[in-house]
């Protein structure tokens, strides 16, 4: 009897419809990366009123001392006077900075803590479309706490991280357990939050 005949048979793979689809998802996710890598200009939407900072993705910039709507302390740092479009040339490309104006601001809410722990808050300010609009670390906020909440000094650089804290942010402590309120205004806008502090 002769020898059974072998081959070293690939294995067929089969492309089966979702396969596909998450191939072409795939493919056109890398496209959009592509292009956003070589892009020659960012663009940063901000509230009229915020202080802000140029982005170092396009590298250094050279803006003159007033810029459309924004007014530059120095060759990065602004403030925005009024709504617009302001752009800046880089080393890299532009940085454009739109202003809007600011319709509504919130807080973004912690539900618990613990008394005696450190509880931080951040406001977020939109415009009349529900856009986000950056207020930046340096844009003034008047922060306030009551009930279970108290206000704590700003951390220093490098007490939690590596890094300087933001100055605006909400930085409170949680005292006795019951209901505390955290409040942020910002120009004629005001934003509240609750949060409910448990005893250890």
């Amino acid at each position: 009897m002769a020898p059974l005949r072998t081959e070293n048979a690939r294995p067929r793979c089969t492309a089966t419809p979702a396969l596909t689809r998450l191939v072409a998802i795939v493919a056109a996710a890398c496209a959009l990366l592509a292009l956003a890598s070589c892009t020659d200009s960012t663009t940063a939407y901000v509230p009229v009123g915020a202080r802000g900072k140029l982005s170092t993705t396009m590298g250094p910039c050279s803006p003159t001392g007033a810029a459309g709507p924004l007014r530059f302390t120095d060759s990065s740092n602004f403030e925005a006077l009024r709504t617009g479009t302001a752009r800046v040339t880089c080393r890299d490309g532009e940085a454009v900075v739109e202003v809007r104006t600011p319709t509504r601001l919130a807080i973004d809410r912690v539900a618990e803590a613990s008394t005696g722990q450190p509880v931080f808050y951040r406001a977020v300010a939109y415009d009349a479309d529900g856009h986000p609009l950056d207020l930046g670390p340096d844009t003034p906020l008047r922060w306030t706490f009551s009930g279970s909440l108290g206000a704590r000094p700003v951390p220093g650089c490098g007490d939690i991280l590596p890094l300087c804290a933001a100055p605006n942010g909400g930085y409170a402590l949680a005292g006795a357990a019951g209901v505390g309120t955290a409040a942020v205004a910002f120009g004629h806008l005001r934003a509240t939050t609750t949060t409910t502090v448990t005893g250890r």
